[in-house]
């Protein structure tokens, strides 16, 4: 009976130890090959590696060694860290798993994947487990899952409350290519929210229409959501950088908000300068955002200097009538002269395109031998029409008209319209288009001024046609076309010619 005793004291002894040694090992190693060393104290495993842990992370990779005694993970090779838990990843070269402070040191070609969508790469990270927060001081990027790409200098970013935060030399680019800069940031990725100080934004010029220039806006703060961005002190141009000199205009105001949803950019309390003297004041204003296509509000000014009418601004605004009417009106004042009024109408039907571009201006303040008296103005009007005749498969009708009351008025004022493909010469036109089958007549009448010009400055030629006929085409040898073409023309007051030609076209295969 004793020596039973015995026997089952030590059993239980026994299962005790084993019981200590299995809680003792935090890991499950599993490999191709695995190798102990001092005393079982030590775990050397190679090739297709996976440790699983007792907290819900898991590590994968070539080479991995396992220190029980400092209770340390050294792995390296193609290593891959998981947290079951929240899905999250953090791959790279090679990695050191403190298992007491729950802390991970990555090193060499970082990448941490998020959940959401979100990447961070970098070269050198930590990532503590408890916290659940990755960190790094190196230069490292960032996507936030929006379409978003941010260069950082350093980092913090919290896998539990999916924010990061971030200070030194920030830069952003969204995904219409505008760049963002500021001093530091915080990133709310949950509710696609971040705020930062500083801010600086470069548009993508391609979005404003003209490359040559710079729009730019900077701002003492900003709170970006997903529909709406708010910049407080803000200040906006277009102009072209020159260097640490004061741009030729700026619009500022105490906040500005960026609707993205509605597509405008509001404005309280702005002001606009010009050469850094303050022009106008108005409490709130509003334009469409640059990549909206129609809606009714300002459009992005424009300065113009002249040695006869002194510096000016241009604030055309754009009015969206109707899904097939609009127009946009652009007045342009000057510092020393009177102010030239331009609109631009657009008309679109089933079967027609019409627009109207005209301008007026009340003249010079003070007459000089340069500067004659009288208002002056210019109409230019052009419409396509599809007749639609029946027996034809093409008909069309283009009316265009154009007229400048004064000879230089166009220039002085560098009046620019897309009906207008000259600013010396004023071409009027009747041109009528038929065709059916095999078989075009092009109709056309003209009428030209040349503004340079004061005596015999008028040239007018009609009919001008051109007649097209394919008469056969033969399977063996090709085609025989025909071309008749000629116009009667009055120029220099009396002068006229007249031409006729007819010529036969026989194309060889």
């Amino acid at each position: 009976m004793k020596n039973n005793k015995n026997t089952l004291l030590y059993l239980i002894l026994i299962i005790f130890s084993l019981t200590q040694t299995l809680a003792a090992d935090e890991f499950d190693i599993s490999a191709s090959n695995i190798k102990l060393f001092q005393d079982n104290k030590k775990i050397l495993a190679e090739g297709n590696v996976f440790i699983v842990g007792q907290n819900g992370i898991t590590i994968e990779a070539e080479i991995a060694t396992y220190d029980k005694k400092a209770n340390v993970i050294d792995a390296k090779k193609s290593v891959k860290v998981t947290d079951t838990n929240t899905k999250d990843q953090l791959i790279s070269d090679r990695i050191r798993y403190f298992k007491k402070k729950e802390e991970i040191l990555a090193e060499g070609n970082v990448l941490f994947k998020g959940s959401n969508g979100v990447t961070i790469e970098t070269e050198i990270a930590s990532y503590n487990n408890r916290s659940k927060i990755i960190k790094s001081n190196q230069l490292t990027k960032m996507n936030d899952g929006s379409g978003n790409s941010i260069l950082l200098d350093m980092f913090n970013y919290s896998t539990k409350n999916k924010s990061l935060r971030s200070k030194g030399n920030i830069e952003m680019t969204d995904k219409y290519e505008n760049k963002y800069f500021f001093d530091d940031i915080f990133i709310d990725v949950e509710k696609k929210r971040m705020a930062g100080s500083n801010v600086k934004l470069k548009f993508n010029k391609n979005m404003l229409g003209n490359i040559e220039n710079d729009p730019r806006l900077v701002g003492k703060s900003a709170v970006i959501t997903e529909n709406k961005s708010y910049i407080e002190g803000g200040v906006f141009t277009t102009c072209k950088k020159r260097g640490d000199k004061c741009p030729p205009w700026k619009l500022t105001a105490k906040k500005i908000i960026h609707d993205k949803e509605g597509q405008k950019i509001s404005y309280e309390k702005a002001k606009l300068y010009l050469y850094g003297f303050p022009v106008l004041y108005t409490p709130w204003f509003y334009h469409p955002d640059p990549t909206v296509e129609r809606q009714s509000g300002f459009l992005t000014p424009s300065i113009t200097n002249s040695t006869l009418l002194g510096s000016g601004v241009n604030l055309p605004y754009y009015f969206a009538l109707a899904k097939n009417r609009d127009a946009t009106l652009n007045p342009k004042f000057y510092t020393d002269e009177n102010p030239v009024i331009q609109t631009e109408y657009r008309h679109v039907t089933k079967n027609s395109y019409s627009m109207l571009d005209a301008s007026f201006n009340q003249g010079y303040k003070k007459i000089s031998g340069k500067k004659t008296a009288g208002s002056r103005n210019h109409i230019f009007a052009k419409t396509n029409i599809d007749l639609g005749y029946e027996g034809f498969d093409e008909s069309k009708l283009v009316v265009n008209y154009q007229n400048a009351s004064n000879d230089t008025y166009l220039k002085v004022h560098d009046i620019n319209s897309k009906l207008m493909t000259s600013n010396t010469v004023m071409h009027s036109s009747i041109i009528m288009n038929f065709a059916k089958n095999d078989t075009s007549m092009d109709i056309n009448m003209d009428a030209y001024e040349n503004l340079d010009e004061t005596d015999e400055r008028y040239e007018f030629v009609a009919p001008n046609y051109d007649y097209k006929n394919k008469l056969s085409t033969f399977e063996e040898h090709g085609t025989l076309d025909f071309q008749s073409r000629g116009y009667y023309k009055n120029y220099e007051t009396n002068k006229k010619q007249t031409k006729l030609v007819n010529d036969f076209f026989l194309e060889f295969k």
